[in-house]
């Protein structure tokens, strides 16, 4: 008899200990939707002093790896994305020389070729002019809006084989990026 009450008191302190755990971190957690609902959340669209920010409310924190934004590309082998802020444009880095154009919110606007631009690799953008490269030692200038290649810029770099991405930073080359 004595073995069942001793078992009965200890079952009701695990039991109680249990509620009051629970009932604390429920407090906890509605606390933390509350802050956390209110946050405004800001992403770049690449880690570059000139990338163009876009926000939006979320009712998440923003950690490492969360996605954020996604849209279903039009076809295989977009890899270069770069936005001038209007449009977010991707290439098909295989050789058919097709950039796609979408609006801010991933929808397909148009297709587009440069005359002496292809395989693309990756995009970067000035606030003006895009530049990409195929792997090779030519980084494109290209101007999207008039849709021709402006100059080409030869990399002379000892050991370097190949341009796969570029990035503007308008901090370097006396401010002139």
């Amino acid at each position: 008899m004595r073995k069942i009450k001793h078992l009965t008191l200890a079952l009701s302190l695990l039991l109680s200990a249990g509620i009051v755990f629970g009932q604390a971190e429920k407090s906890a957690s509605i606390s933390n939707q509350l802050v956390l609902k209110n946050q405004k959340i800001i992403s770049v669209n690449d880690i570059s002093p000139s990338a163009h920010k876009t926000s939006t409310s979320t009712n998440y924190p923003k950690t490492q790896w969360d996605i954020l934004y996604y849209f279903n590309a039009l076809a295989g082998g977009e890899q270069a994305v770069e936005t001038d802020g209007n449009f977010i444009y991707t290439t098909n880095w295989g050789g058919t020389g097709t950039f796609h154009k979408y609006d801010m919110t991933g929808t397909w606007v148009s297709d587009f070729t440069i005359t002496g631009v292809s395989a693309i690799r990756d995009l970067a953008f000035d606030g003006t002019y895009f530049y990409g490269a195929a792997a090779n030692m030519s980084l494109f200038k290209i101007d999207f809006i008039a849709g021709t290649l402006v100059s080409t810029i030869t990399a002379t770099c000892s050991g370097v084989t190949g341009i796969r991405h570029c990035e503007y930073d308008p901090t370097l080359n006396s401010g002139a990026g």
